[in-house]
């Protein structure tokens, strides 16, 4: 009996020493996290898990080290064992949701930051984490609620209204999103120190409501913030490319290629900034730099565009068609598109708007006579188009604007739906608010202005609900020789979204998108026949005084000279078709095709068979 009271007090000193030693081991790792030095941390915690799998503190200390130390696999292990013991613990339940989010695993980490938010509500940052899953997962309206309640929680979150800020640029609220970026440099200049993306946000954001100076300016705080950080002289270079100033632009983007040699979206913007003569280094740097094993498909895909535009300026067709190819074979690789997906899209949109639904709504459109929408294919000549008329005093040149599709998507979404079949729940006031609704969005831009254009290409999916809502606005539809489009897209690397233009980086489906383009114009023409105007490219090109003046009257614009010498214009251009608006009007675009006619033949098949 007394052997064994001896060997119990044993166990009992023994479990009492055990304790001390991991309480002392978990108050030095406390200390260690809280100065910062996770890596002295976690050796100690392993060993208290070890004595003790059930110490809830030390495996979520020991999670958090993991996580501080860029080890989110094992963050996780740690969290999962936590909530093994603790099933409701919303710290654990929170953090195993960041760990898995670090991990790209945001749609199982989403379910860990809504038991976190119900377990503590008034939690800001569970409620932001919580939100920033949504974002990621593109549910973006229930993302802008939850950072919205995180701000309601937390009025002084400068990360908060930073992200909220990026929902509401992608919905398309442009005036709100440079609010919420502002905010957030304004709460926190320490968080504008340490995260100077924000003013890129802001100057994009300042850019899609037209106030181009405040953009340049919010770029180059960003630069003034962060030295040696790339992707903010790229975006400086973009600005300074869009404003003109081609010599500013190729030293942003020269600066960029020695912050990182091997970045194929500072060369393809660097060649943007002159016409080359001869080869040189950048030559020789670009087709090295595309041959390395190590360099990875989207700067190898813009280099290839890059080395495509320079060997067109020497006159090397084959090779500049070669790099094209590659380029377009890359970007392609990265998408899936299916031309059936748009053979229904184009469908439904005729089975929709039809005589019977113009018929039944008709009245709905408000009389306003502001805006000009340039429509057709990307490359058919809208840049120019829109630039001749914003060379007129009484026309702002608003740019490529997603405002009618924002608009209209919107009011689908009412009724759970999608643009166009949305649109067969929608009653007379539900058409008549999108037109308000755009409307407000147009007039921000340039509120004195008499004419506003809007040259969003892909309007022209919308050319018979723009006729029923803005009976009065102008349509302008852009449409050049099919072959010269074609080689034009080809070559173009469209950076605004490449959801917005998958059909263009391969020659067959790029002829089967063109097909339905025209199908669809056909439609138009038949359906609301000359309530739009039809501007060729090469008609212009031919006669551009006597084109001009045709363009003026249908817009009932008085003739002005500035409207000949358009490329002396001053403004801003974001189009992909920047250099070109500050040329004088050339033959040398047209029947080009004709130098690929070879390599052309995939499109022309394709168009042929419709």
């Amino acid at each position: 009996m007394l052997v064994a009271l001896e060997l119990k007090h044993r166990v009992l000193l023994n479990m009492a020493k055990k304790n001390v030693l991991t309480r002392a081991k978990k108050q030095k790792a406390v200390a260690l996290l809280q100065l910062g030095n996770p890596a002295e941390a976690r050796p100690l915690l392993e060993q208290v898990c070890r004595i003790d799998r059930s110490d809830i503190e030390a495996q979520f200390m020991l999670g958090t080290a993991n996580g501080m130390l860029g080890e989110h696999g094992k963050a996780e292990q740690a969290f999962r064992q936590m909530l093994l013991l603790s099933p409701h613990h919303p710290d654990a339940n929170n953090n195993l949701g960041l760990s898995l989010e670090a991990q790209g695993q945001s749609g199982e980490a989403i379910q860990y930051f809504e038991k976190a938010v119900q377990r503590v509500p008034d939690n800001a940052d569970f409620v932001f984490n919580y939100a920033n899953a949504l974002e990621t997962l593109g549910k973006l309206k229930l993302a802008r609620e939850q950072y919205e309640n995180a701000i309601s929680l937390k009025p002084n979150y400068p990360d908060a209204y930073c992200n909220l800020g990026n929902v509401l640029q992608a919905e398309g609220d442009y005036s709100q999103a440079v609010d919420a970026f502002e905010k957030a440099i304004s709460l926190s200049p320490d968080f504008a120190r340490q995260y100077p993306q924000v003013y890129i946000n802001l100057g994009n954001a300042l850019t899609d409501v037209g106030r181009d100076e405040a953009a340049l300016q919010a770029y180059q705080r960003a630069v003034a913030l962060q030295s040696d950080n790339a992707g903010v002289y790229l975006a400086l270079g973009s600005a300074y490319l869009q404003h003109g100033d081609w010599q500013a632009a190729a030293e942003a983007f020269r600066y960029v290629i020695s912050l990182n040699p091997v970045s194929g979206s500072a060369y393809r913007n660097l060649v943007q900034t002159r016409r080359y003569t001869e080869r040189d280094s950048d030559v020789d740097s670009m087709e090295s730099i595309i041959m390395r094993e190590e360099v990875d498909n989207q700067d190898k895909t813009e280099l290839a565009f890059a080395l495509g535009k320079v060997y067109g300026d020497l006159k090397d067709d084959a090779r500049s068609f070669d790099y094209y190819l590659q380029g377009n074979m890359l970007k392609r690789q990265g998408l899936d598109y299916h031309i059936e997906q748009d053979r229904e899209f184009f469908a439904l949109i005729k089975q929709i708007i039809t005589p019977e639904f113009l018929q039944r709504h008709a009245g709905v459109g408000i009389d306003e006579t502001a805006p000009i929408f340039i429509v057709g294919m990307p490359r058919s000549g809208t840049s120019l188009t829109e630039q001749i008329l914003a060379s007129h005093s009484q026309v702002y040149g608003a740019g490529e604007l997603n405002d009618l599709r924002i608009v209209t998507e919107q009011a689908c979404e009412k009724h759970a739906d999608k643009y166009p079949t949305g649109l067969r729940q929608s009653n007379d006031s539900g058409l008549s608010q999108i037109a308000v609704n755009y409307l407000e969005r147009l007039h921000a831009y340039a509120p004195a202005a008499r004419r506003i254009t809007d040259k969003m290409p892909h309007n022209f999916l919308y050319v018979g609900l723009i006729h029923l809502l803005l009976p009065n606005a102008r349509i302008i539809h852009c449409q050049r020789n099919p072959m010269d489009n074609a080689l034009s897209i080809f070559k173009m690397h469209f950076t605004s979204g490449v959801s917005s233009h998958p059909y263009a980086y391969n020659l067959t489906e790029l002829g089967q998108y063109y097909c339905l383009y025209q199908e669809l114009m056909d439609y138009w023409r038949q359906l609301i026949p000359d309530s739009f105007y039809e501007l060729r490219y090469e008609d212009l090109v031919l006669d551009q005084e006597a084109q001009t003046r045709r363009l003026l009257d249908y817009c009932e614009l008085p003739w002005q000279d500035t409207c000949l010498t358009f490329h002396r214009t001053e403004r801003v251009v974001r189009t992909a078709s920047l250099a070109q608006v500050r040329q004088p009007i050339h033959a040398g675009s047209v029947e080009g095709w004709r130098r690929f006619e070879s390599q052309l033949e995939p499109f022309a098949r394709a168009l042929e068979q419709g």
